[in-house]
């Protein structure tokens, strides 16, 4: 579990922690991390805090900042989902990630760059200066649009939406921030893949995914279940390595395409008109006015 001075953070899935891979702690407040990703497969965020004070944490979701919780000393806070109203939210998942072709889509890079990216911000904030507020919908924010097929996304995951689920009214409130968005007290970013992505990286171990598939089959399976999984594996992780090279040779020609286009002369037709060399003084000139 990625930890930052009093804070801790992780991603849970069917009430398990989610196996953290390629941990790195950049300063004193701030972690990064690799977990990995299934489509369709629901996940909480879970914070704790250890520090004396209430905190305030933002959520970025693929880059999109969705709204903020409060974490009292020594409390673990969850994030279940995106808000609808006060009694009702969606929660999250790991969806499919749609690509176009469209040029317009590739130059935004906005639109993409942070997808696969799961962020909380930790901030400090004056403790007398709580305000009830108004719970906003959330949700309009976080539709999602397809990326261009060269944004180098393809193959991966961005987080989705469940259906509405009803829940315990909550309330929300304004406060008076000590630190910004821009420089937080405290932050973690985990970054998810699917598990072949993470595993053709080298990321991931390929032994890490054949023993969670491997299940509670029979002993005597193990072994054979195992090999299958880690050549089902390997193979997957060949095709995304092909899909990779063929993407970035596409790019490379597209580039490549461009630039001769800006060099390509206009051929020009010989003129029917036709003059002859100059003799003594008089100088006469022929037109050929019969077809060719």
């Amino acid at each position: 579990m990625p930890k930052v001075g009093e804070f801790s953070v992780h991603i849970v899935v069917d009430g398990k922690e989610v196996e953290e891979y390629g941990e790195e702690v950049l300063g004193d407040r701030s972690v990064s991390c690799y977990i990995p990703s299934v489509t369709d497969q629901s996940f909480c965020i879970k914070l704790s805090s250890n520090l004396a004070e209430e905190v305030s944490f933002a959520t970025f979701l693929d880059g999109r900042h969705v709204h903020g919780h409060l974490c009292a000393s020594s409390r673990t806070q969850t994030v279940q989902g995106i808000n609808v109203d006060a009694t009702t939210y969606r929660p999250l998942k790991f969806g499919r990630l749609d690509v176009t072709d469209d040029d317009d889509a590739f130059r935004d890079k906005s639109l993409w760059n942070d997808i696969g990216c799961i962020e909380l911000r930790i901030r400090r904030f004056d403790q007398n200066s709580k305000v009830l507020a108004n719970i906003s919908d959330d949700t309009s924010i976080f539709k999602s649009r397809p990326v261009h097929e060269r944004s180098k996304k393809a193959g991966t995951h961005r987080v989705a939406m469940g259906q509405e689920q009803v829940r315990a009214p909550v309330t929300s409130v304004i406060v008076q921030y000590i630190d910004t968005l821009d420089a937080p007290f405290a932050s973690f970013k985990f970054m998810y893949r699917p598990p072949a992505v993470l595993q053709a990286q080298g990321i991931m171990p390929l032994s890490s995914a054949a023993k969670r598939k491997r299940g509670d089959g029979d002993e005597g399976d193990e072994d054979g279940d195992e090999s299958e999984d880690h050549a089902a594996n390997k193979a997957l992780a060949e095709k995304e390595k092909r899909i990779q090279a063929l993407l970035d040779e596409a790019e490379k020609m597209k580039a490549e395409v461009d630039a001769e286009r800006g060099l390509v002369r206009v051929k020009r037709e010989p003129s029917p008109i036709r003059i002859a060399s100059s003799s003594s003084s008089r100088k006469r000139v022929f037109i050929d006015l019969t077809d060719d």
